[in-house]
């Protein structure tokens, strides 16, 4: 009887892994949206796809080691990586179900059965006439399960869960991403602080000396109260404009501390005020608009999500159909001490089972059109993540057009104004001008200096957001060391 079940197992095992090859359910295809061919927006670039840590394009080694130093140890990378490592394991989890689930088992148990219970309640006392009902049972074995994946059901669980972690890197990466766009937006906004707040003290200490100067004329009754009013005004509206900027820096400098991990004012040593900013011209990389789908991590994360929802709907469809598995077990089970391993004590089983749906109130067909609708969503949203991109990248390279023009118009107006300066100083020393009208061309010569500051400030700001926009220059960023 033994080999006649052995027999029956040997012949069905290749049977079932032969229909294992099958999965029931759609299999997925990567969409291919349509894409124009280049970019329209206007503006000094390339179809030369931007390099890989593309904030080095601004050419400071002080953010460089920031963005390093963010990418190595921001929480909310490590976060996010942490999240990775979890969908590795869940994925683990679900390949696990694919192989055979072998265990031991041991146990030793005082018993102790009712005379009144089930067990002897319609056993005559006449055949057994003392029942031994207090023992110690031991018992020891193995047992073995493997379920043939017939129609996929385990394959489509895998499939899901790798998909889920890919969706889980890519998130990793566009936080990668966010981290460095923040960490260059602060650091170019902190300098630019710098020289705006170097123009503004300027600015002040000008219009404190016009007060001075004003206030001696009225002495000498060359002007009236209303021109030292006026002077006064000049000098407090300057002085009004340092406290902003000087707040705006203090966040700047603790947002770049949180960014890197560190607590606040810990970079106040590193990054004092400095004169000069990072360079923000030349010719911009910008590839094509194609690249966008490999090079924004956002756009592989809603791909993967897709593909994930994809195969929950070949799982949600597998449910309805038979699973079968292969069981066996063996091992030794006794009650009288000294004989568990005795031929007599050996137990074994083993054969096939089969689970077959047959009814379930409809459940599990709302299950496949749960799943179906959930996968019609992702590719919605893929789709408009798609655009959302090509769009983002359109309008940041539009701003960082518009803004070069405006930088361009104002450093020529900055420019002028230093001229002007130059000129009056040099009348004022010739006795053909007062020193009030030189310092009059000085206090322009700053409000033209913190716009063309200003203007720049803001051109960085749109260069950091266009390489965010094309998803940088795309390279895998590294798991952060734990």
């Amino acid at each position: 009887m033994m080999k006649k079940a052995n027999a029956r197992v040997v012949w069905l095992a290749p049977l079932c892994l032969v229909l294992a090859a099958c999965a029931v359910g759609p299999d997925y295809h990567r969409p291919e949206p349509v894409l124009p061919a280049h970019f329209s927006a206007p503006g000094a670039v390339s179809v030369a796809a931007p390099q890989a840590a593309w904030w080095r394009a601004f050419g400071d080694a002080e953010l460089d080691r920031l963005v390093d130093e963010a990418l190595g140890r921001n929480f909310d990378l490590q976060a996010a990586w942490a999240r990775v490592r979890q969908a590795r394991a869940q994925r683990g989890v679900a390949a696990g179900s694919d192989w055979p689930q072998v265990n031991a088992s041991a146990q030793e148990s005082r018993d102790n059965w009712s005379l009144n219970g089930e067990q002897f309640a319609n056993l005559p006392p006449t055949l057994i006439p003392h029942p031994r009902h207090e023992f110690t049972d031991d018992r020891i074995g193995a047992s073995a399960s493997w379920e043939i994946d017939l129609f996929g059901y385990n394959a489509r669980t895998i499939e899901a869960a790798t998909a889920r972690l890919g969706s889980r890197e890519e998130a990793a990466h566009a936080t990668a991403l966010a981290v460095a766009a923040e960490v260059a937006g602060d650091y170019l906004d902190l300098r630019a602080l710098d020289e705006r707040l170097r123009a503004a003290d300027r600015a002040r200490a000008v219009a404190a000396e016009t007060l001075r100067l004003t206030r001696l004329q009225r002495a000498a009754g060359l002007v009236g109260d209303i021109d030292v009013a006026l002077a006064e005004q000049a000098w407090r509206n300057a002085a009004a404009q340092l406290p902003p900027f000087e707040a705006a820096r203090r966040a700047d400098l603790d947002n770049l501390a949180l960014l890197v991990g560190r607590a606040p004012h810990a970079l106040d040593a590193e990054l004092a005020p400095r004169p000069g900013l990072p360079d923000v011209s030349g010719v911009i990389g910008v590839g094509v608009p194609s690249d966008l789908l490999l090079r924004r991590p956002d756009i592989r994360q809603a791909e993967r999500e897709l593909a994930a929802a994809n195969a929950e709907v070949g799982q949600a469809v597998a449910a309805q159909y038979p699973r079968f598995s292969l069981s066996a077990a063996i091992g030794f089970d006794s009650i009288y001490q000294g004989s568990l391993t005795g031929t007599a004590s050996r137990y074994w089983n083993a054969g096939p089972s089969l689970t077959l749906p047959l009814f379930a109130g409809g459940s599990l067909r709302a299950g496949v059109q749960a799943n179906e609708a959930a996968r019609d969503a992702a590719l919605a949203a893929y789709r408009q993540t798609v655009l959302r991109a090509l769009a983002d990248s359109e309008s940041a390279l539009m701003r960082v057009d518009r803004s070069t023009a405006r930088v361009r118009e104002l450093d020529a107006a900055e420019q002028s104004a230093a001229q002007a300066l130059a000129l009056m100083q040099r009348r004022v020393s010739a006795g053909d001008a007062a020193e009030l009208d030189a310092l009059q061309a000085d206090s322009r010569l700053q409000q033209a200096r913190d716009a063309a500051v200003l203007a720049y400030a803001e051109r960085a700001q749109a260069l950091v957001a266009l390489y965010r926009a094309l998803g940088g220059g795309w390279t895998e960023a590294p798991e952060p060391a734990r």
